[in-house]
């Protein structure tokens, strides 16, 4: 536990009471949050564990007339193409120095 964080106890009246932990100071690291490890591996970038395709995001008006367009997309093989073109029609409204969620 952290400096911050409470462990709750569960009073004789059923009401919740929270004590504070007790304080554990680590050489050299600033308190704060701590989280283990679950759906990662130590060493291996989380981009590099997805596996990527190139598409083209094309989106159509009821007429069939390309209302928006972009080639080369690289997106998640696993992602369905109306996802596709929902990420590449939204990037080009973020400002240029902003970057994505899934952005690699």
């Amino acid at each position: 536990m952290n400096p911050i964080q409470t462990s709750p106890q569960i009073s004789a009246a059923n009401t919740f009471e929270t004590q504070a932990a007790p304080v554990r100071s680590t050489a050299g690291r600033a308190p704060g949050l701590s989280f283990s490890r679950h759906f990662t591996r130590p060493g291996i970038s989380p981009f590099d564990e997805i596996t990527w395709e190139l598409r083209d995001a094309i989106i159509q008006d009821y007429k069939g007339r390309t209302i928006f367009e972009q080639k080369n997309v690289e997106v998640p093989a696993d992602w369905s193409m109306t996802a596709t073109n929902i990420v590449a029609s939204t990037a080009r409204l973020a400002p240029r120095n902003a970057s994505l969620a899934c952005a690699r």
